[in-house]
């Protein structure tokens, strides 16, 4: 459905309207691996031992607890955006659904790589038996509208799976959660007792974000597809933080093991424990 205001656009300018989103959101989601690979190679690589009972593991889990709420933080933001000019997936799953829009990637879609794959035919067969340029376009035709098809699958995966999310639980928690506690300090009340919110009101714990991002990114991946014709390669991206993460943990290592050799590793006698999450 395309509003009056999508008249007076030409069919240019209609394409960068979802284009430049999709392009901040798959910006985005690299940030959030980052952050994500970090902090999860800091769990996994157990820093327990190293900061026990030291003044250091104030710094240390200060820095946990921002990095996963952060982390929280960015996917509501490139998922949800009430401004009509904010850049979402929800707002490029709203623009795709614009007829002139939805029409124009579909065709091409349907005509990518069409006229290489048909000069290839050409070349290859035009010296045989039973050739002929009507039988090219017939070809072309039935390649096209398989791929037109196959668009047609892809956004109804697309279609499905963001409206699933959007309508699900997960989403609107971690919604909630931004406005009442990252973005606000809201208050509640429990048995008659005031109290701020917690992101334990809200059902949201350590693994939340790993579940987010595992729901999110196939959706992005799919738009980035249907829009651009291209596959995100996240793989390779998760890999690279993965290994920068590690270079981070081995140079911290190395830092606290100079610290024990040296004595100069101080201790406290108390554990300091995150507030929020």
């Amino acid at each position: 459905m395309s509003s009056s205001t999508d008249k007076g656009k030409s069919s240019h300018e209609q394409v960068a309207e979802i284009k430049i989103p999709l392009k901040a959101v798959n910006s985005d989601f690299l940030t959030c691996i980052a952050k994500y690979e970090s902090w999860k190679r800091r769990s996994e690589k157990n820093f327990a031992p190293v900061f026990e009972r030291t003044q250091g593991a104030h710094v240390f889990n200060l820095w946990s607890h921002t990095l996963i709420v952060d982390l929280l933080r960015d996917l509501i933001c490139l998922m949800y955006n009430d401004n009509n000019k904010g850049c979402s997936l929800k707002g490029v799953f709203k623009l795709l659904k614009k007829k002139p829009l939805m029409k124009f990637f579909r065709n091409k879609y349907g005509k990518a790589g069409v006229e290489d794959s048909i000069e290839s035919s050409r070349n290859a067969f035009s010296d045989g038996e039973g050739f002929s340029e009507g039988k090219l376009k017939t070809m072309a035709k039935i390649q096209e509208k398989e791929q037109k098809e196959k668009f047609d699958n892809l956004y109804e995966t697309f279609d499905v799976g963001c409206q699933e999310l959007f309508e699900s639980e997960l989403f609107k928690n971690l919604k909630s959660a931004r406005n009442k506690i990252m973005a606000h300090r809201d208050q509640t009340s429990v048995s008659g007792e005031p109290r701020v919110f917690t992101f334990s009101d809200f059902e949201i714990c350590w693994g939340t974000a790993e579940e987010y991002m595992s729901k999110v990114r196939p959706l992005i991946e799919m738009a980035g597809v249907l829009i651009c014709g291209i596959n995100y390669n996240y793989e390779s991206y998760d890999e690279v933080w993965q290994n920068n993460a590690d270079d981070f943990t081995r140079i911290l290592l190395n830092l606290n093991s100079d610290n024990l050799e040296t004595g100069n590793k101080k201790r406290f006698q108390s554990h300091y424990t995150p507030p929020l999450l």
